[in-house]
């Protein structure tokens, strides 16, 4: 509806005019200030229904790329192995699997080395350990799983689950990925982030209405003020992830 903007404009240069005149006796907003503030809102509710029903008509099999790889790390190996697998092949984390028991049973991201390795450094532990210590002893030591706050657990979904119910596990769960299953033989295709979803949204999300017209501030969206994190040049790498770390970054 190409009439949107202008009208939008309209109510704006017109509040110019109302700030001065349509004060109430408690100098509160009154008339078109009210108005605008009311469409606004149904213009974000819009906005917001149209991207759930859009996330629930797509599924996580949709966001997944035509050609791609899985890296799995066979529990059994030295987690400092498979930590420079991951870098060798791109990738940011691995489902894990128990040969055992033949099952998924975890997933290692490469945060949870780093923040192995700021233990170690923290305890002054021995580090050349790490060449030997299998990923199923690090994920089973108590003290590390306190220290780091890794365990085992594979949440993860089917590829017929909507993008909307992925969203809401990624939320609820507390999850950075999520690896998403053929439910048939329980394969992994992929894990997937809110960034892959992101992306899915902005290539395939199509709506003629001018429903995205906020700013971010506006919106919520972002870290401003005393909330912003930063750390100065001297700093050293340690503090750097010891910070990040402490905010979740």
């Amino acid at each position: 509806l190409s009439f949107i903007p202008f009208l939008l404009n309209s109510h704006q240069y017109f509040i110019m005019d109302v700030q001065q005149q349509s004060l109430g006796p408690d100098n509160l907003p009154t008339g078109g200030m009210i108005s605008l503030a009311n469409e606004q809102e149904v213009v974000r509710r819009a906005g917001r229904q149209a991207i759930s029903a859009f996330l629930e008509s797509h599924n996580c099999f949709s966001v997944l790329r035509a050609s791609g790889k899985v890296v799995v790390f066979d529990t059994r190996i030295p987690i400092q192995l498979a930590f420079y697998a991951l870098v060798e092949h791109d990738m940011q984390a691995a489902p894990l699997w128990d040969p055992s028991i033949c099952q998924f049973v975890g997933l290692l991201k490469v945060t949870d080395f780093i923040d192995i390795l700021r233990y170690y450094q923290a305890t002054s532990s021995n580090v050349a350990s790490l060449a030997t210590r299998s990923i199923a002893e690090m994920f089973q030591d108590e003290t590390i799983q306190q220290a780091v706050g890794i365990s085992l657990g594979f949440g993860c979904a089917d590829s017929s689950t909507t993008l909307k119910q992925a969203c809401q596990l990624l939320l609820n769960s507390d999850l950075e990925f999520l690896p998403i299953v053929m439910p048939e033989d329980m394969r992994v295709l992929a894990c997937i982030t809110y960034t892959n979803i992101l992306e899915h949204l902005v290539t395939h999300f199509r709506e003629q209405r001018r429903l995205f017209d906020d700013s971010i501030y506006d919106l919520k969206i972002g870290t401003y003020g005393d909330g912003l994190v930063t750390v100065n040049p001297q700093q050293t790498l340690a503090q750097a992830l010891e910070l990040m770390h402490r905010h979740k970054l």
